[in-house]
């Protein structure tokens, strides 16, 4: 007996078969529609199955990557607050080392002394670039450029500088004491430099007015001259002792057995 097709089958299905059907032939005709159906349902069921196992692993990967974002979330959460602790810990010494720094000023501030040697300090960084000039004559109504003229005549005939010195300006003290070893005495000049290194130049080479009767010295406020007048005079007892000495700023330097020391 002939095999029937699929087509046919589902056509017999339907109530319309192509020849009648025997016993034989019915028994048949049902064990193929159950073996039909059976693997119809098989195909199904591994599709579904196909279906799930995706979606189910497409599930876990999401679930998963949600995981990980709390975790890093978490974890980001838990540096955020290590960091904000550290910076509240950093922001408060910070706040109690400003407090101790403004009582210390707001002390400094009530000292007298303590002012009063600020004060000095600041008018000498603002003379910084200052030198002054003793010895050189004095014509009458001189003007600055004049002046200028004369400083930078000794500096190029007597201190031997070639290079260019650039001053802000030069003039002479607008009054001298009134003694009598200064009513034939010109009046020292001031001289503002342009640049430090270029008052440096021309200290170092001021060793060659020597019995020349003219000197130059760093320029200070009347309070830190009047003290190096006096420390001078130290400076020439360390010298007579065959001790090196010399001044610096507001002390003396002395050399012992190979060693600077400050003194007053």
């Amino acid at each position: 007996m002939a095999t029937k097709t699929r087509k046919q089958l589902k056509r017999e299905a339907q109530g319309t078969p192509l020849t009648p059907r025997t016993e034989e032939e019915e028994n048949t005709f049902l064990e193929t529609i159950r073996k039909i159906v059976k693997d119809e349902l098989e195909n199904y069921q591994a599709e579904i199955k196909d279906i799930i196992k995706e979606n189910i692993k497409n599930t876990n990967a999401r679930l998963d990557k949600i995981s990980q974002d709390v975790t890093d979330l978490k974890q980001s959460l838990e540096f955020t607050q290590d960091k904000i602790k550290e910076e509240m810990i950093k922001v408060k010494s910070d706040f109690k080392n400003l407090e101790r720094n403004v009582k210390v000023i707001e002390d400094d501030l009530l000292d007298p002394d303590y002012v009063s040697s600020k004060l000095i300090e600041l008018e000498d960084r603002s003379r910084r670039n200052n030198l002054r000039v003793d010895g050189i004559m004095e014509e009458p109504n001189e003007t600055w450029e004049e002046c200028e003229k004369r400083i930078q005549d000794l500096i190029k005939e007597k201190l031997e500088i070639t290079d260019v010195i650039e001053f802000e300006r030069c003039h002479r003290m607008s009054f001298q004491k009134n003694t009598t070893k200064n009513q034939n005495r010109p009046r020292t000049i001031i001289c503002k430099l342009n640049k430090f290194k270029d008052k440096q130049k021309i200290l170092k080479n001021a060793k060659c007015l020597k019995n020349t009767g003219i000197f130059i010295y760093e320029d200070f406020c009347k309070d830190t001259m009047d003290l190096r007048k006096e420390l001078w005079n130290k400076v020439l007892e360390y010298r007579s002792q065959n001790k090196f000495a010399c001044l610096n700023y507001r002390n003396i330097i002395v050399r012992d057995h190979g060693r600077d020391r400050v003194v007053r």
